[in-house]
């Protein structure tokens, strides 16, 4: 079950792409600006830590609506058009939906260093950096995750 974990900020009117199934499939979505709910998909327990701490993982999630500018779902074979050319605005004006996802490293990335952060997270949660030896060659990297504090 997915559970809101803070907002997905939209600055200033912005065009979101969704592509589809066919690569030459698209719909673009006009958003307004605003603050829209992103959600988290589940917590995990910190064992190598050995911390009474929950981390945010799976996928972090966001809609946003808003009104379709263009489109194409023309008829494809092997991704040559087929058929009549396909009017890309005859959607144009009709609701629509972004549906957005992300990991949470690249959300708290975006939080710890970004001027202009797309994200912001409720006060029971924080965007923290983790070090870690690779086991791979035996080096220290870093990472990024989200935790309930």
């Amino acid at each position: 079950m997915n559970f809101q974990i803070g907002w997905y900020i939209v600055p200033k009117e912005t065009i979101y792409t969704n592509f589809f199934e066919t690569a030459a499939w698209y719909e673009n979505i006009l958003v307004q600006p605003g603050k829209y709910p992103l959600y988290a998909e589940k917590f995990r327990f910190n064992e190598r830590e050995h911390k009474e701490e929950n981390i945010i993982d799976g996928w972090i999630m966001f809609s946003l609506p808003g009104v379709i500018q263009s489109d194409n779902f023309q008829s494809l074979f092997f991704g040559c058009p087929v058929g009549q050319n396909y009017d890309t605005t005859k959607n144009k004006g009709k609701p629509g939906e972004y549906l957005g996802q992300t990991y949470p490293y690249a959300v708290a990335e975006n939080i710890l260093y970004s001027a202009i952060p797309r994200y912001e997270l409720f006060p029971e949660y924080q965007a923290i950096e983790v070090q870690f030896t690779s086991t791979y060659d035996n080096k220290v990297y870093t990472t990024h995750q989200i935790i309930k504090k």
